[in-house]
């Protein structure tokens, strides 16, 4: 059942506002929540994820982050089309030219930074999360045993 709020419910205060902006830039909820409320890491810690998953605030951070996208033209198609470019840039055997527009020999290109970049970015969109997931075999739930022994007191010296 998925819940409805009221637009006076999903209104924010300064201070989650703040977050909100703090946490669109550094995508990081401890770091966030540190920054605007001025706290020690445990307490941002614990704090800021739980903040972040606030409807009126999780809503905010969804909306701001649409908005940076859209301001920079950056989109799903961008990241793959430019990540597909520079593969294709990457796999092709053309000459590095000199100031005369000579061959010197070389065939050189440093995709590093690119895909950096558009890693980046894609990151920004959401498209590329790190996720684990721990399951026992088949797919099922993990399972635990632990065993005790429990020494006799006598036995300890």
């Amino acid at each position: 059942m998925e819940e409805e709020y009221t637009d006076a419910y999903l209104e924010l205060s300064d201070n989650h506002q703040a977050f909100v902006d703090e946490y669109t830039i550094s995508r990081n909820a401890t770091e966030a929540y540190q920054k605007v409320y001025d706290c020690s890491y445990e307490v941002a810690n614990a704090s800021g994820p739980r903040l972040k998953n606030q409807p009126g605030v999780a809503v905010a951070i969804l909306e701001a982050m649409e908005a940076s996208a859209k301001r920079c033209h950056i989109d799903q198609d961008w990241v793959l089309t430019n990540l597909k470019e520079g593969v294709e840039r990457c796999m092709q055997h053309s000459p590095v030219l000199d100031k005369e527009g000579k061959e010197t020999g070389e065939y050189t290109f440093q995709a590093g930074p690119m895909f950096k970049g558009i890693e980046l970015a894609g990151k920004n969109l959401g498209m590329f999360k790190d996720t684990v997931v721990n399951t026992g075999p088949n797919g099922g739930p993990v399972q635990h045993t632990v065993n005790y022994h429990i020494k006799d007191p006598k036995e300890i010296k």
